[in-house]
C-alpha cells in the first residue's frame, strides 16, 4: 500500500538519473567527434597541406646563463619585399622571441610519454608550453607542426629546435577541432618517430 499523498507534495523524479544519463551521452558524442577530428581520412587535419616554405627564418639560440633565449639572429629573407616584416609577421624576418611562444605537444606515436619529453626539451629552450596530452582517438602515422595564422616564423623557430626540416610544418587546417588555449603552435608526434624527444 503506498503512503497517502499529502496536497503540496511533489511526485517523486528520476532528477539524478536522468543527468547522468545525459551526461554519459555527452561524453560518449565528445569522445566520437574526437576521433573523427584526429583521424587520418578527415576530420581534424582535413585539408591540411604541408606548404613549401621560401624565407629563411631567424634562429634562437637559447641564453647559457639560465636557458631563456632573449637573442634573435636576423637573416636576410630569400623572397623580395620582405625585409620589411614585424616580429610574427609570416612574411618577416624575426620570429618572436622564444618566451612568448606558446606551443603544446600531442603524443599520437603509441609511445608513452614521448609529449612530456618533446614538451621539456622545448621549455628548456625557453619556448612556453602547455600541458602535452594525446592524440585524441589514438595514434596517427605522420608527424606534424601546425602553427596558427601568424606564427609560421615561430613554428621555424620550434622545427629548428627539435632538429626537423620545415616539410613538417603546416598551417591549422580549419575546420579544426581541438582547443588550443594559449598556444599558437601544436607540434604532433606521429609513429613515424621522425621528431625525436
Amino acid at each position: 500500500m503506498t503512503a497517502p499523498r499529502h496536497p503540496g507534495d511533489k511526485p517523486p523524479t528520476n532528477a539524478a538519473a536522468k543527468g547522468v544519463a545525459l551526461i554519459a551521452v555527452a561524453v560518449v558524442v565528445g569522445a566520437i567527434f574526437l576521433g573523427l577530428g584526429f583521424s587520418s581520412d578527415d576530420g581534424l587535419f582535413a585539408g591540411a597541406a604541408s606548404e613549401s616554405t621560401t624565407t629563411t627564418t631567424s634562429a634562437a639560440k637559447p641564453d647559457g646563463d639560465n636557458g631563456t633565449d632573449t637573442d634573435v639572429q636576423d637573416q636576410e629573407s630569400t623572397e623580395p619585399g620582405d625585409e620589411t616584416g614585424e616580429p610574427g609577421d609570416d612574411t618577416g624576418t624575426v620570429a618572436r622571441p622564444n618566451n612568448e611562444i606558446h606551443y603544446v605537444v600531442l603524443n599520437g606515436s603509441g609511445a608513452g610519454g614521448r609529449a612530456g619529453r618533446v614538451s621539456s626539451q622545448l621549455s628548456a629552450l625557453g619556448f612556453v608550453p602547455s600541458d602535452p596530452t594525446n592524440v585524441p582517438g589514438g595514434q596517427i602515422d605522420d608527424s606534424h607542426i601546425y602553427y596558427e595564422e601568424g606564427w609560421k616564423l615561430e613554428a621555424q623557430a620550434i622545427a629548428k629546435a627539435l632538429g626537423v626540416e620545415d616539410e613538417l610544418l603546416s598551417p591549422l587546417p580549419a575546420p579544426f577541432n581541438f582547443e588550443m588555449g594559449d598556444a599558437h603552435i601544436m607540434v604532433v608526434l606521429g609513429k613515424d618517430g621522425v621528431i625525436k624527444a
